[in-house]
């Protein structure tokens, strides 16, 4: 008896976190090119099979600010003080880290759009304190993201979810 309970424990304690899926919950990077890695921190993730080769992973937004150089031209508000800086890294560390040029949220697993094998992925890019933004979808085909879809939205005309705006089509590729 006392073996199967040290068998059963081993089993227990060896049950640990696919890092695959899993996302910490910060991670280095150099955001701004000078040589020193900055902490990053997470804003969301999904799951999904990024890469088609039927494993999951996580793909998730992260984010870093500091001052800019010329924040003192800025009276108010963070948004024009601080560069911004978000990055899109997945678990399966062979996919290529998305980039993105302003801030984003929203994140979606949009399924496989255009039928190549992968899951695609969705999010919304926007600058400042607008409302307005892009909506884009993005494929990993050849080892590169491709943009399937970029939709202009702004949540003051358009209150549809994330999850909604882009659908595969029945009758169309």
């Amino acid at each position: 008896v006392l073996l199967i309970f040290i068998t059963l424990s081993m089993v227990a304690c060896s049950d640990v976190p696919d890092s695959r899926i899993e996302p910490p919950h910060t991670i280095e990077m150099d955001c701004n090119g000078d040589g020193i890695c900055e902490s990053m921190e997470i804003k969301e993730y999904v799951i999904g099979d990024f890469n088609g080769d039927n494993n999951k992973e996580y793909a998730a937004l992260y984010y870093y600010k500091e001052l800019s150089p010329d924040s003192e031209r800025y009276d108010n508000g963070d948004y024009y003080k601080y560069s911004h800086y978000n990055y899109i890294v997945f678990g399966d560390t062979s996919i290529a880290t998305i980039t993105l040029e302003w801030c984003a949220s929203n994140l979606v697993n949009e399924g496989d759009l255009d039928g190549n094998g992968t899951e695609d992925i969705g999010y919304l890019e926007f600058g400042g304190y607008s409302y307005w933004g892009v909506y884009s979808t993005h494929s990993y085909c050849d080892g590169k993201w491709r943009e399937l879809v970029a939709i202009s939205h702004n949540e003051d005309w358009n209150t549809a979810p994330y999850q909604d705006l882009v659908q595969k089509s029945s009758s169309k590729e």
